[in-house]
C-alpha cells in the first residue's frame, strides 16, 4: 500500500497536468520558433545554437520567441500510465477514464504512411550532430513510450 502522503502527491500532479490540458514546453523546443527557425537559413550549427540557446537560457525566452505550449505523444503517455497507476492504487474509476481518454488521444494521432504500423514523434523540429528531423517525424524513443 502507497503511504497516504506519496498518494496526495500523485494526485496532485496529476491533477495540476490535467488542470493545463496536458500541454507545456519541452526544453527541445527551441525551433517552433518561427523567428528561429527563418534565422537558422536551414544549417545544423545555427539550429543547434538555436535549441540550445532557448534551453539554456537563465530566463523562459519563449513567450519573446512565440514558442506555444504543445501536447507532447511521450508525455501523452507517461500520463496515462501513471492514471492507471493511479487507479490500480485507489481503484478510482475516473483515474481509469483518465486514462482512457490520453489514450484516444495519442490514437488519433496522425499516422505516418511511411512507416508500418503506428509511430510517434515530438511535436517540434529538433537536430543533433547527426541528423535534421522535422516535426512529428516517427522515432522510436516517442514510440516506445508510447506503445509499451
Amino acid at each position: 500500500m502507497m503511504e497516504p502522503i506519496f498518494l496526495a502527491s500523485l494526485e496532485k500532479a496529476l491533477h495540476w497536468a490535467k488542470d493545463r490540458h496536458y500541454v507545456g514546453h519541452n526544453k527541445h523546443d527551441g525551433l517552433n520558433s518561427p523567428l528561429l527557425r527563418r534565422l537558422s537559413l536551414n544549417n545544423k550549427w545555427l539550429r543547434i545554437i538555436a535549441i540550445q540557446s532557448v534551453m539554456r537560457a537563465p530566463i523562459n525566452l519563449r513567450p519573446l520567441l512565440m514558442v506555444h505550449e504543445a501536447e507532447n505523444a511521450k508525455g501523452l503517455a507517461l500520463f496515462a500510465r501513471a492514471w492507471l497507476n493511479h487507479y490500480q492504487l485507489s481503484n478510482d474509476k475516473e483515474s481509469a477514464r483518465e486514462a482512457r481518454l490520453l489514450l484516444e488521444r495519442l490514437l488519433a494521432y496522425p499516422v505516418d504512411p511511411t512507416y508500418p504500423g503506428r509511430s510517434w514523434g515530438y511535436g517540434f523540429p529538433w537536430q543533433d550532430l547527426g541528423f535534421y528531423a522535422p516535426t512529428a517525424l516517427p522515432n522510436r524513443i516517442v514510440t516506445y513510450f508510447v506503445g509499451a
